[in-house]
């Protein structure tokens, strides 16, 4: 729902309202979303929708959430089945074959227990912090950064005009884009190449001191608009 490359962000409600006229099923890629942005899957009418924790949700490599709307549960066969697919799993007895009616249909085998620990904190974290808190902060950074990176002279690759769309990427052209980027890591900001530009993003726990740090940084690197 949101590109990872630009950071254009759709609105969720508007995509379910074009997949209801061309009657189509709606999945919705929410893992650059989630974690810096509220999604109401039910008010977009999704019908899948699915996850990972290590984006912006911070909870490290290993886990995911999948969305199943209730309807299509029976109608969406897992692509592999496991013995937790399976209504008696200790019954171990693989002669036979029925699939769970409900959401443990996809759960294949054991649960990787520490990605999902670590996915728990990460989300009781994003709760207390606020959603609506997280967003705001994570939009006004991101202005920052595209006010800053302007006003030294660098022009947008990401479309900045709609608010609507907006979100914690913000990629701009440069020279040597490649170039640019190791000099920023030796400096210990990370940011990354993308299509021979500089990919830059922003979240809650990002400061105002370290944006300005990063623009300044870019003049002291001599780095030269694209």
């Amino acid at each position: 729902m949101t590109q990872c490359s630009t950071g254009w962000r759709l609105v969720p409600v508007q995509l379910g309202r074009l997949a209801k006229d061309k009657s189509v099923l709606l999945v919705l890629n929410l893992t650059q979303t989630v974690g810096s942005f509220p999604v109401d899957l039910y008010a977009a009418g999704a019908d899948f929708a699915a996850f990972t924790g290590v984006k912006w949700l911070c909870a490290g490599e290993g886990s995911g959430v999948l969305f199943v709307r209730r309807a299509f549960l029976e109608w969406a066969k897992p692509p592999i089945f496991g013995w937790n697919s399976t209504p008696d799993p200790y019954r171990m007895d693989n002669r036979w074959l029925e699939v769970r009616r409900d959401a443990a249909r996809f759960e294949v085998g054991n649960i990787a227990f520490a990605p999902v620990f670590a996915l728990n904190a990460a989300v009781k974290l994003y709760n207390r912090l606020g959603a609506q808190n997280v967003a705001e902060r994570t939009l006004n950074l991101a202005a920052m950064l595209a006010e800053g990176l302007q006003k030294a002279g660098f022009s947008l690759y990401t479309n900045w005009e709609d608010a609507a769309h907006r979100s914690g990427i913000v990629t701009f052209r440069v020279r040597e884009a490649e170039k640019v980027v190791e000099a920023l890591r030796q400096k210990k900001i990370a940011v990354s190449a993308r299509w021979g530009m500089v990919r830059a993003s922003v979240h809650w726990y990002n400061t105002e001191e370290e944006v300005e740090r990063f623009v300044a940084t870019l003049r002291e690197l001599g780095a030269q608009p694209e």
